[in-house]
Order: C-alpha cells, then sequence, then structure tokens
C-alpha cells in the first residue's frame, strides 16, 4: 500500500521474475487473487494478494511515475504458515486404565484462534475460548488462557507459550477401550490434526503394530515349517553325496 499526494501512474511489479502484476486498476496477471485498487477519496493505491502461498513469497515493487523522478519502494512478502501438531501423532498405543495426556502444540501463526477444540471421534470434547491470558505466578514462561473439566473427569488446558504459540492439553485420568479412536486438535482459523489413541489390554502394544490376537503367528508358523523342509532336504543331499563318494572311492576287484 503506498500514499501519495499527486500521482500519475502507479505499477506493480513482481521483482522475482519481473512480471508486471498491475498499472492503476487494471490487473495483467492470469490470478485471480491479484488485484490492484486505488482506495476511495484518498491517494491510497493497494496490491491486494488472497488466499497467500509459499510460492508468492519475494519482493513487490510499487513504482509511481510522474513529471519529477520515478519514485518507487520494494516490499517484502514472506508467507507464514501456521504449524498445527499433536505430540506422538498418528498412533500412540496405551495400557487400559492408565493416565494420558494429549499434548497438540499451535505455532507460527499470526492471527490468533479465537478457540481451539478437541474431538473424539467427530464428537466435540471440550472448546477453549482464546481469552487475555494471565501469568501462572510461578516464574514459569507459560500463561493459562482457559481451563475446562467435564462430567468424565477429563480437563483441557488452553496456554500460552510464546507470542506466536499455543498449547491445548487433555488429560484423561483412566483411560478405557471406550477412550480408543481419533482425536482431532482443531483452532478455529487453521486446518485440524489428528491422532489415534489404542487402549490395549493384556497385550504389549508394540504387538498391536503387527496385528491382534495372534494374526500374524501363522506366517511365522509357514516360515518355521518352511526352514525345517529346507534343512531336512539339505542333511538328505549331503547323506547322498557321502553315500556316493564312498561307494566311487571303493577299490575295484
Amino acid at each position: 500500500m503506498l500514499e501519495l499526494a499527486h500521482s500519475i501512474s502507479v505499477s506493480w511489479v513482481r521483482k522475482g521474475d519481473g512480471h508486471l502484476l498491475a498499472v492503476g486498476d487494471d490487473t495483467f496477471i492470469n490470478d485471480g487473487r491479484f488485484q490492484a485498487h486505488k482506495i476511495a477519496a484518498s491517494d491510497t493505491w493497494t496490491l491486494q494478494i488472497r488466499a497467500v502461498q509459499p510460492a508468492d513469497a519475494g519482493d513487490y515493487e510499487c513504482q509511481v511515475s510522474s513529471n519529477e523522478p520515478k519514485i518507487s519502494r520494494i516490499v517484502h512478502l514472506r508467507p507464514v504458515e501456521p504449524i498445527v501438531d499433536i505430540k506422538g501423532a498418528p498412533d500412540m498405543y496405551v495400557k487400559n486404565g492408565s493416565p494420558v495426556t494429549l499434548h497438540c502444540q499451535i505455532s507460527s501463526f499470526l492471527i490468533s484462534p479465537t478457540y481451539v477444540e478437541w474431538r473424539h471421534n467427530g464428537s466435540l470434547l471440550a472448546q477453549v475460548k482464546n481469552h487475555q491470558y494471565h501469568p501462572k505466578g510461578n516464574g514459569e514462561s507459560n500463561w493459562i488462557v482457559g481451563a475446562i473439566t467435564d462430567d468424565e473427569g477429563r480437563t483441557t488446558v488452553l496456554a500460552r507459550v510464546g507470542n506466536d504459540s499455543l498449547q491445548l492439553t487433555l488429560a484423561l485420568p483412566s483411560v478405557s477401550p471406550e477412550d480408543s479412536g481419533q482425536y482431532l486438535c482443531s483452532p478455529s482459523n487453521m486446518a485440524p490434526v489428528s491422532a489415534s489413541l489404542h487402549v490395549v489390554i493384556g497385550e504389549h502394544p508394540a504387538a498391536m503394530q503387527h496385528g491382534d490376537n495372534g494374526r500374524d503367528r501363522p506366517s511365522s508358523q509357514l516360515a518355521i515349517v518352511i526352514c525345517s523342509v529346507f534343512i531336512s532336504l539339505l542333511s538328505l543331499a549331503i547323506s547322498d553325496y557321502w553315500r556316493c563318494f564312498h561307494i566311487l572311492s571303493r577299490p575295484t576287484q
């Protein structure tokens, strides 16, 4: 955006490839996201880029032609992409009856979400609004924004951990098979992310990654059988070899 007291022509140029984007109110790029216009009743000219993408990063030059020497100004555009991440995703294995805390980190945002939600298998568990945060008072760098505890004893806490970073936690006091499924962390103005929680009963979590209830055992047994047959055939071949050797080496009469 550029403010002018007197102007004749205002042009926008993308410095990376030298592409002339606009002159006045006329746009010269085959991309509907770009639009140049003059704000009514003012000397302010604006180049608007909707739905900014990482490829739009770079320098943009505003050139003003008048009777005086040309005036120009370069603006550097650096798109910032928010990051939403659940620690331990995509799959987490926990023992039945154990306490579990899910951590969702939201960072690198320019506009803070107005609220953040936890959803379990599509159903809303908790929605915490991003109110003005308050210091915890114990010298730590985290600030509690909001906290909710439901009738099941599940506690959801939203905390600010930096100028552009939030952390949403969900504490499950004692998990059961009903707690298994997909958990979705969904900020109001960002794409949600998910993680799957698997509650294991009477079996080591690592075993779950290769199949439940011994479904991988037939393949293991088949491998043992094949190996045994191979060893038997090898022993038989060696026995035949030595029998043949003794016959050939026997002195003739």
